[in-house]
């Protein structure tokens, strides 16, 4: 009701969190300050699919709501693939992830791998597993196939971090 809202609001005024211009029906504002603000790297690209080059300059840094995130992330990359699909990560989606060079076992991570033709160092995002001591990166797509396991010697990986969630651009027609 009317009378219901009037009175929240007086009450919030009170507490500090509403003011109300002298005279003005409409002037309520928030007093509250905005929410403190990650302004993180955007690095480049992370594959979700085949690996692909990893590239160590920053693109961009992005002012993003650190409630997005757990953890709270040190790094942003732009998807690229679809290998993690079941896990909700899309091509052009930038995921956040946390510095963290040992992760456990069934984390999805940000990893360099080796490119089998050039030894060229890839990037890929991964669910990170231990299998008689080999490391082991799986994908979340149904299709294991096009989608396979990656099985690598534990020297021949450098896990970089862990994932800790994800932005969607929205582009609007």
């Amino acid at each position: 009701s009317e009378g219901w809202a009037a009175e929240l609001n007086e009450k919030r005024g009170r507490r500090g969190a509403l003011y109300k211009g002298p005279g003005a029906s409409r002037g309520l504002r928030l007093t509250t300050p905005p929410a403190p603000r990650l302004r993180l790297p955007l690095v480049g690209r992370i594959a979700a699919g085949r690996p692909i080059l990893a590239a160590d300059q920053v693109e961009d840094r992005l002012e993003v709501d650190p409630g997005l995130f757990r953890p709270r992330p040190d790094w942003l990359f732009r998807v690229q693939g679809w290998s993690m699909r079941n896990l909700g990560v899309l091509p052009g989606d930038l995921v956040g992830v946390r510095e963290d060079p040992d992760p456990s076992p069934g984390a999805v991570v940000a990893a360099l791998v080796p490119d089998p033709h050039t030894g060229d160092r890839l990037l890929t995002l991964k669910r990170y597993r231990r299998r008689g001591g080999q490391v082991v990166l799986l994908s979340e797509h149904d299709d294991q196939v096009e989608y396979a396991p990656q099985v690598y010697a534990p020297d021949a990986v450098q896990l970089i971090g862990v994932y800790a969630g994800l932005i969607r651009p929205v582009t609007v027609p």
